[in-house]
């Protein structure tokens, strides 16, 4: 994705890239800061690296944008169950749900941009590639 403006996608193009994790972040220490208040406190591994936060609050933005447009242009919420073992020592003690949350859809959402830009980026430069097709539901003027 080479721009995104308004959550649409612009000039599809693919790159090498490298990632280099300096924070080691965990989904719900995130979540926990980007839902809160936006003068709360900067988690302590965010703030260790410099320019990390306002990153993050940037991505977080551009994540939302992208999920309205999808929803505008008719994608729809669905909730998958995942289930997450509990352990006490080397036993499963319990099954919970995995609760979504922002910094677990901020991921989502980019996935989902790389995915459209990379079909984008196939198609533009005639190369075939495989999709998956949904088609409407038998009912769906109902169901909107």
């Amino acid at each position: 994705m080479v721009g995104v403006g308004a959550g649409t996608l612009r000039a599809p193009a693919v790159y090498r890239g490298l990632v280099r994790n300096h924070a080691k972040l965990a989904y719900n220490g995130v979540a926990a800061w980007l839902e809160g208040p936006p003068d709360s406190e900067t988690p302590l591994k965010i703030a260790a690296v410099i320019g990390l936060a306002d990153n993050l609050r940037l991505q977080d933005g551009v994540a939302q944008a992208l999920r309205e447009r999808r929803h505008q242009q008719g994608a729809l919420s669905l909730e998958t169950l995942e289930p997450r073992a509990v352990f006490d020592g080397d036993a499963i003690t319990d099954i919970r749900l995995d609760q979504k949350n922002r910094a677990k859809e901020l991921i989502e959402d980019f996935m989902i941009a790389s995915n459209v830009t990379t079909a984008l980026f196939l198609q533009s430069k005639g190369f075939p590639s495989l999709r998956r097709v949904l088609r409407s539901p038998e009912r769906w003027a109902r169901i909107m």
